[in-house]
């Protein structure tokens, strides 16, 4: 009888305790860094296959080759401004362009 008071009373502040417990707060996601906007400013050429374009950084040197409409067919051998997404598939990285700057009617010295 003496272990009774005690034993219920600790139940009920236990119940009480996990009563209280707040669910869980869902945490505001940051979207991957894959899926920020970049601009990449470079000499655009034509890819290798049809319908694929690169474009030559001109900070880094790196070559984006990518897909794109006919269209750009008009910027070739230009100095253009890229917006788009870096994207990561698998540990291969590749630029999908959303829109275009010119820049400059030409691509200068070692760029092209």
């Amino acid at each position: 009888m003496k272990f009774l008071v005690p034993l219920t009373f600790s139940l009920l502040l236990s119940a009480a305790a996990w009563g209280q417990q707040r669910p869980p707060q869902p945490q505001e996601q940051q979207p991957p860094s894959d899926s920020q906007a970049t601009t990449v400013t470079g000499c655009l050429a034509k890819g290798t296959n049809a319908g694929e374009y690169s474009l030559k950084d001109n900070k880094t040197g790196q070559t984006y080759t990518f897909a794109g409409p006919e269209r750009l067919d008009s910027y070739l051998n230009h100095t253009v401004a890229l917006t788009g997404k870096m994207l990561d598939r698998g540990g291969e990285k590749s630029f999908q362009p959303q829109s275009i700057r010119t820049v400059s009617d030409t691509c200068t010295g070692s760029l092209r």
